[in-house]
């Protein structure tokens, strides 16, 4: 049975949550992905038309060649940043 806790382990977490509730107030106000494309393709159009195309969406869901999520994801936002959004990142 694990020992009991202390009033300090207590004292410790509420600091430490009222820590993440303080940087989680001074993050950057979110940009919707349906309406972040100034008249040309939004982000989730992008996004999806990479999915559609050819195989990647194959290679993302059950990748066996060794490419990791994170490269796949590098590709969408060259696709994004062509079509001028440079907003996203991984």
């Amino acid at each position: 049975m694990p020992p009991k806790r202390t009033q300090r382990a207590t004292v410790e977490t509420t600091s430490a949550a009222s820590t993440q509730a303080n940087s989680a107030t001074s993050r950057t106000p979110a940009i919707p992905w349906d309406s972040d494309g100034d008249g040309v393709d939004t982000s989730i159009s992008v996004l999806l038309d990479w999915l559609t195309t050819g195989t990647n969406f194959k290679r993302y869901r059950g990748n066996t060649s060794g490419t990791t999520k994170v490269t796949m994801i590098q590709e969408v936002l060259e696709e994004m940043a062509a079509v001028g959004m440079t907003h996203r990142n991984v």
